[in-house]
């Protein structure tokens, strides 16, 4: 019987002490393993590279602006129909008003 163990077949030693070659976390810098996609210790991808996130604010900014103008040309249009109707008083000269009194000939 010998002391030294050998290693299992399909494994292999680490090369030169261990640690210079393992590959570490590039937030914390733990140690991952060898098929290790993501950092145990705080969670970030260790090897996998993630999409950047769409950019949603011009769109949203954009929508905003649209929705604002349009509510705007809304109240403007409907204060000019407003402002457009007859009133009792606001008849122009030589204006004919017909109404319940001028119907019945009073």
């Amino acid at each position: 019987m010998s002391a030294t163990a050998l290693p299992r077949q399909g494994s292999q030693a680490p090369a030169g002490g261990g640690e210079q070659g393992a590959e570490r976390c590039p937030v914390c810098s733990a140690q991952l393993a060898a098929d290790q996609d993501w950092c145990l210790q705080c969670g970030a991808a260790a090897r996998t590279r993630l999409a950047p996130p769409p950019h949603w604010r011009p769109l949203v900014s954009l929508l905003v602006l649209v929705i604002v103008a349009a509510l705007i040309g809304l109240a403007l249009a409907l204060a000019k129909l407003a402002g457009a109707s007859p009133t009792s008083g606001s008849l122009a000269p030589g204006a004919v008003a017909i109404g319940a009194r001028a119907a019945a000939g009073i």
